[in-house]
């Protein structure tokens, strides 16, 4: 699910990322990305990166939410980045839903790495999908 915040502010909730918040290390950061009604048909879109999901590890995970009326058919496709190179991803191929999230993590070497996340959503609709992309944390 997504959650509004402000003006037009979409944020995951803990559902979207089917985790829940612990303690987070001293170093705890997050950061994300979204798109308000990428497809004109009132669907958000939101890609996050985190260290503070799930204890010694960092976390990509994203996806979109529309209206129960609404259906996309597609791909989504959510990638962690560390250091400018791609560690994991994670591929949902997707049929006639109104919401869909992917998540990948792997363990946090410590240290002061640079970590970002990507989401690549393909839908069957007209506007073809759209591509979000976190800004950098350190962990």
């Amino acid at each position: 699910m997504l959650r509004r915040l402000g003006k037009g502010a979409a944020i995951a909730a803990v559902a979207m990322a089917g985790v829940a918040l612990g303690a987070a290390p001293a170093h705890a950061a997050d950061t994300g990305a979204y798109k308000d009604n990428f497809n004109g048909r009132g669907c958000d879109a939101l890609v996050y990166v985190s260290d503070t999901t799930s204890s010694g590890k960092v976390e990509a995970f994203g996806g979109f939410n529309c209206a129960q009326s609404v259906r996309l058919i597609g791909t989504a496709v959510v990638t962690l980045i560390r250091d400018s190179k791609e560690v994991c991803h994670k591929t949902v191929n997707y049929s006639l839903v109104s919401t869909i999230d992917a998540a990948c993590a792997v363990s946090d070497p410590g240290g002061n790495q640079k970590w970002y996340a990507k989401l690549r959503l393909v839908t069957s609709d007209t506007t073809g999908g759209v591509m979000l992309t976190t800004g950098k944390i350190t962990s």
